[in-house]
This record gives C-alpha cells, structure tokens and sequence, in this order.
C-alpha cells in the first residue's frame, strides 16, 4: 500500500475536520477526500489505473485501515486479483464504512498568521494584527482565508461559481 496514498488520506481529513477514529463511507473516501483528480495531482499518478491499485492498495491493508463491511474486504481482494482492477465495484459499497487504525491523532492545520512582516489585507492591504488565527481585517471586515473547494481543496477565486479543476459548483455559505 501506498504510504503517500495513507498520508494524503490523513491530510485530507484533518482538513475536513474529520478525526482519525471517525467513520467514513467508501462514497466519501472515493468522492470527496480520495478523489482521482486530487490524488494525480499531490501523488503524481501517471494513470487512472495507478490510482485504481493504490485505492484498492488502501482498503486491502489491514493493518492501517478497518473496514467494517467483510463482503467489502472479500470485493477488494477479489478485485485486485484481476489482470486490469478497477473501482467499479465500489458503488455497491459506498455506504460502508472505513476507520484509520493509527493511534496518532492528525492535528488540524494552524490557522495562518495573519501578520508576518509582508502580510496585508486581501482587500484593501492594510497590515494586519499579530494575532495567531486572525481571520478579518479590523479596517474592512474582509474574510482573510482563501476559500478552497469542497471536491478538491484548490484555492477558489472570489467570483467562481465552478471550481476550475474539478468542476463542482462552489459552495456560496461557507
């Protein structure tokens, strides 16, 4: 398996607020924290089917991954015997759940810090406070954080309405 693949995973959902114990669907781990598009770009897969095997990679191993669902497990391994696997099979599964087995906990990303030297505000460039986690600027109120896409995490641009790398709709109540 794929430790780069594993981390990612871990990133992905510290990123998502979602804790290393907590559940998550094959839908949800196939769609939104381990989509193809995301993991071609951070892991540099060459091909669909190189990130077919790491998934597949990712479920059959036992010791980082707790799959509830054994009639899952059985579907994984019965898939990665084939001469060209793929994720088909999936969709059958996708309200089955997954747990990260590791005992560490991933913690959340630190906020940024609003103020280093160069740092100003996104609208109007003032500089802003040294406070550890300061999100608007105390002279025009404008959101210091970049939104990112739901699907993909990318930086979005203030006026998108479709994120230009994975195409979902943006959402407009972050």
């Amino acid at each position: 398996m794929s430790r780069r693949l594993f981390e990612l995973l871990r990133e992905r959902m510290a990123a998502e607020s979602v804790g290393p114990g907590e559940p998550v669907t094959i839908a949800e781990l196939h769609k939104r924290l381990l989509p193809y598009h995301a993991c071609r770009d951070a892991l540099a897969f060459a091909t669909k089917a190189e990130y077919d095997a790491e998934l597949l990679d990712l479920l059959a191993d036992d010791e980082r991954i707790d799959v509830a669902e054994s009639a899952l497990v059985e579907a994984v391994r019965k898939e990665s015997r084939q001469p060209e696997p793929g994720l088909g099979f999936l969709h059958r599964f996708s309200a089955s759940e997954i747990r990260l087995k590791s005992t560490q906990p991933v913690p959340p990303p630190d906020p940024p810090l609003s103020s280093s030297a160069a740092a100003g505000c996104r609208a109007c460039g003032r500089r802003l406070p040294e406070i550890r986690g300061a999100r608007y600027c105390p002279d025009c109120g404008t959101d210091q954080v970049i939104p990112t896409c739901s699907g993909c995490g990318t930086e979005l641009g203030e006026d998108w309405r479709y994120c230009a790398l994975c195409g979902i709709l943006v959402d407009c109540n972050p």
